[in-house]
């Protein structure tokens, strides 16, 4: 589970792993998060993710879908026993690992962590999403695909009227 807004090459790193190591479709759950202010709806992030799994040509081996409710109620629709998650580093661990307690003692799910590769663990969305905002389109080559680029200037492009206002109502 997670927000995927947007999903970078760590994201998808993870995803190729999970693929290896358990030989069995997997199904990534893009999520609501109260806490985070969200780019991109539901169903872009859905659509993003979904070209970049077909890019990377994951998308065979990979069921995308999103939930509004809680992550227990998507696993337990989807046939899920276990919840696998990416880590970056130590803060990243700090957190989810009360996520994982969490999901345990309260729903009696499983959570299986994965540490990303040590060339991915700088890329987050949040990083990427600001690197967006200031323009920085050639930084941006490392850390996300083509799609999730593109994704990024429709949503930062500046209006005809030559207002400066972004499409995203940022100034």
């Amino acid at each position: 589970p997670g927000t995927f807004d947007p999903v970078t090459n760590g994201h998808l790193e993870i995803i190729r792993r999970a693929i290896r190591i358990f030989g069995l479709k997997v199904y990534v759950g893009i999520g609501v998060n109260p806490e985070k202010e969200c780019l991109f709806t539901l169903q872009e992030r859905k659509q993003i993710l979904q070209d970049a799994l077909t890019a990377s040509r994951l998308n065979r081996k990979v069921n995308v879908d999103y939930y509004e409710d809680f992550t227990k109620r998507y696993a337990d629709k989807v046939g899920d026993t276990f919840l696998l998650d990416g880590i970056r580093d130590e803060n990243d661990l700090e957190s989810k690992i009360n996520q994982a307690y969490n999901n345990y003692s309260i729903n009696g799910i499983e959570t299986l962590f994965i540490f990303t590769a040590k060339e991915y663990k700088h890329i987050s969305s949040t990083r990427v999403r600001e690197l967006a905002k200031s323009g920085a389109w050639e930084k941006l080559n490392k850390l996300v695909l083509p799609n999730v680029i593109a994704a990024l200037k429709s949503k930062h492009t500046k209006n005809v009227d030559g207002s400066g206002v972004t499409s995203s109502g940022t100034a």
